[in-house]
């Protein structure tokens, strides 16, 4: 399991972008801890993102065309 920050820092994106995709349900954490809320993501997740990162910057596809 990846933290927030160690997901985004493998990606190579901001760590803002993460709960963002989350909250709009493009890219939802693999466990939630119940008592600090902290997000963790497993491998499959990591490469859920890498893939939206890649229509995003080299095929310029928006987050809502992404979505659907």
């Amino acid at each position: 399991m990846y933290s927030t920050e160690r997901v985004a820092l493998l990606c190579g994106t901001s760590v803002k972008k993460i709960p963002y995709y989350s909250k709009i349900r493009l890219l939802e954490p693999s466990f939630i801890h119940n008592e600090t809320g902290y997000r963790y993501y497993s491998y499959k997740e990591l490469e859920k993102l890498q893939y939206i990162l890649i229509l995003n910057l080299f095929y310029h596809f928006s987050t809502k065309a992404i979505i659907t």
